[in-house]
């Protein structure tokens, strides 16, 4: 489940492939924003930790996902243990997209290991960088994700977030109402 791309470095981004501080990523996305083409777009899924590209870590995957999220974001602990869970649990993965080396989405799988009672995977996390949306590449992510995965994918998405129309056009529909009892 690795992805086998050349990689090539870029001049705007540091060493891990990804913008070291905001205003570079804006800078960045805003050259190449316009230059990324589809079929440029490297999507690949990985199973551990040692499968990631050499530049993506568990960390940085972390702040990448919680930056793209906002203001739909876990914390940082909560992001990091579901990366961490993906990684190390049978059938839990990790999904990238990525042109060259600068990283434009990514999606976590967790299994839920609760087959007969509810799907067998959890999308947890997927976020698109914001100057590469409303090119597919969520769609994308999403429906790889969906091939990799053995049996039924849940979520759970807020209501007033856009990506629900995505979830909704990728098949996904509302079947429960989620209550919950905090402590």
């Amino acid at each position: 489940m690795s992805d086998s791309v050349t990689e090539r470095t870029t001049d705007h981004t540091d060493s891990t492939g990804i913008a070291s501080t905001r205003a570079d990523r804006d800078r960045t996305a805003d050259v190449r924003a316009d230059e990324i083409r589809a079929d440029e777009v490297r999507i690949g899924s990985y199973a551990t930790e040692e499968d990631l590209p050499s530049q993506i870590s568990i960390g940085r995957l972390a702040t990448f996902l919680h930056e793209v999220m906002t203001p739909f974001e876990d914390s940082m602990d909560a992001t990091e243990r579901g990366i961490t869970d993906a990684l190390t649990k049978d059938g839990g993965f990790v999904v990238l997209a990525r042109h060259e080396k600068e990283l434009l989405g990514a999606l976590v799988m967790v299994p839920t290991e609760m087959a007969g009672y509810v799907p067998e995977n959890l999308l947890l996390f997927v976020g698109v960088s914001p100057k590469a949306r409303n090119r597919g590449i969520g769609g994308r992510v999403c429906r790889h994700a969906i091939r990799e995965c053995q049996g039924a994918v849940k979520l759970h998405v807020e209501p007033d977030n856009p990506a629900a129309r995505l979830y909704e056009r990728l098949g996904f529909r509302s079947k429960y109402l989620d209550m919950r009892l905090s402590p």
